[in-house]
């Protein structure tokens, strides 16, 4: 493991021993991947399977659903479900990504995998649930950020009657 990953992992395990993040070692980034970890060290360990192996699979799960929501999103913004594939293949082919993927767990996969969403619904003008999976997203990495506002600009841009009510 690299440094980061490493304190995933441990604020992961050390959630299921009843201690809160940041409690025995301090990490300046968000809770999300942490809370991840801890969610897959607790079914590993009800399920009496390694925690480290199903934390690195629950991270990979969370890379693929990355690639099926650029999938997603190509297909609502163009229409093309050849289009759609050849973005989803191409961004599953990215050198740094799919490493991350394959050698995990990467904390900013969640990250990724929620902004996705979160534009997807924002195409699909959700603003509620696009503002929520926009904030799950900065919860992970705080400069994900963006996405929320995203969704509450979205929301003031083209809602034309209740705009407030679609901002809130």
């Amino acid at each position: 493991f690299w440094r980061d990953e490493a304190i995933y992992v441990y604020a992961g395990q050390q959630l299921t021993h009843g201690q809160a993040p940041y409690v025995s070692i301090f990490d300046a980034k968000g809770p999300g991947s942490p809370f991840l970890a801890g969610a897959a060290a607790w079914i590993a360990d009800r399920l009496g399977v390694d925690d480290l192996h199903l934390i690195r699979l629950t991270f990979f799960v969370c890379s693929l659903l990355t690639v099926l929501g650029v999938y997603l999103l190509a297909l609502r913004l163009w229409h093309s479900v050849p289009g759609a594939l050849v973005a989803a293949v191409v961004f599953a082919s990215f050198k740094g990504y799919a490493w991350d993927a394959v050698a995990g767990p990467d904390g900013h996969s969640p990250s990724i995998t929620f902004a996705v969403f979160a534009l997807w619904l924002v195409v699909g003008r959700r603003w509620f649930w696009a503002g929520f999976v926009g904030a799950l997203a900065m919860l992970v990495w705080q400069p994900m950020a963006v996405y929320p506002l995203v969704a509450m600009l979205g929301a003031a841009v083209w809602t034309p009657q209740a705009r407030w009510r679609a901002v809130a």
